[in-house]
């Protein structure tokens, strides 16, 4: 039996692990879903960049509920639910949330130019870690509102 998966062991996964499927609602009940690069903040606030003319933008500023799932290595999974927002510029914490966002991903840097770029940061509500090569050794995580651990 493998160790417990703490909380320090999901985000070191998170930061590990930089790219997620992102499931969001759109505005008839109807499902979507993309593969999109997120980084981790030490909070544990996800961020992840994208175009407003991709469907995942207006399904969250329509319903800022998503879902995202990372995979591997191996059969390890790591599925978490939350609540989205659109990041604000003007504000110096977003913005420092966009830093954490472009020093995981560089190459975002040269994205800041696009039109219609936007980041989305996602506080986590839930979480499981299913690690299935070992009999389906589950561990879940939850937080309030506010982002904080709910033991």
């Amino acid at each position: 039996m493998p160790e417990p998966f703490t909380r320090q062991d999901l985000h070191a996964y998170l930061r590990n692990n930089h790219h997620a499927v992102v499931a969001s609602i759109d505005s008839e009940g109807g499902p979507s879903a993309a593969l999109v690069g997120v980084a981790v903040s030490e909070s544990l606030e996800l961020v992840f960049d994208t175009l407003s003319a991709t469907r995942k933008h207006p399904n969250l500023m329509h319903d800022p509920r998503a879902a995202l799932v990372w995979s591997g290595p191996g059969e390890q999974t790591v599925q978490m639910d939350g609540h989205g927002r659109l990041l604000d510029p003007d504000v110096p914490a977003d913005l420092a949330l966009r830093e954490v966002y472009l020093t995981t991903f560089p190459d975002g840097q040269a994205r800041l130019k696009w039109e219609g770029l936007v980041h989305w940061i996602i506080r986590p509500l839930w979480a499981r870690h299913v690690m299935y090569d070992h009999g389906e050794f589950i561990t879940e995580f939850k937080w309030d509102e506010d982002g904080r651990p709910i033991d």
